[in-house]
């Protein structure tokens, strides 16, 4: 039984998504495209590696008590400590991922801002679909009377988003050939894409419709703290 179950888990390392990312995606169908889908699928990586070397070393001891040890021994050990070491794996797995999952995030930016898929991503480009709901925080004493989504607020997206993806900083140095053509209104959806340039260090924006009518809410680049401008 370690062998073959060894051989499923182990193949699923060569021949990616691993098991334990199937399983977990079978749990919980967010995780794709989700922010947090890669940080997840690394994860489950290793879990699916530290399953495999418990196979390994679990089949190595029932093989000893088969040919080396007591009956007594065999029976123990393969009806009894067996279960109970995969017990306790499967037990401390979980209180790990209880707690990781605390630092994974998989749909929600600060301010309120609802991330409802990454839909591409790159070492160097990325785009991914929001909403931001009416009682996103961005939205507060920002004329109250006629909600629109701040400037600040829309830079403060494509930096987020840009450390995410890219591990660009956090602070704005400065800002080049910026354009809003449309007002983005509370409950709306907008596929936020970026572009990140080593050289000369600049995350470029564009904020667009999702509904593919070439609608353009804003645009321009960053010069981000840290790099030249």
């Amino acid at each position: 039984m370690n062998g073959a179950l060894l051989a499923a888990f182990g193949s699923t390392l060569f021949a990616p998504p691993t098991m334990i990312f199937r399983f977990a995606t079978l749990q919980d169908k967010s995780i794709k495209g989700s922010l947090a889908e890669k940080r997840i699928e690394a994860y489950c990586r290793k879990v699916t590696w530290i399953w495999c070397g418990f196979f390994v070393l679990n089949g190595g001891i029932a093989f000893y008590t088969v040919f080396f040890a007591s009956d007594a021994l065999w029976s123990i050990y393969n009806g009894g400590i067996s279960y109970i070491l995969i017990g306790i794996l499967f037990a401390g797995e979980f209180l790990v991922r209880k707690m990781t999952d605390k630092k994974m995030p998989k749909d929600m930016l600060p301010h309120g801002v609802i991330v409802k898929k990454v839909l591409h991503q790159t070492e160097d480009a990325a785009s991914v679909e929001l909403f931001i709901p009416a009682e996103c925080e961005y939205f507060d004493d920002h004329f109250p009377e006629f909600k629109l989504l701040p400037a600040v607020a829309q830079f403060d997206l494509a930096i987020r988003l840009g450390a995410h993806f890219f591990g660009t900083p956090l602070l704005l140095k400065t800002s080049k050939r910026i354009k809003f053509s449309n007002p983005i209104f509370p409950n709306t959806r907008v596929v936020l894409v970026l572009n990140y340039k080593r050289e000369p260090g600049s995350l470029g924006f564009k904020i667009i419709s999702p509904s593919g009518d070439a609608k353009i809410y804003a645009g321009g680049t960053l010069i981000l703290d840290g790099t030249e401008p």
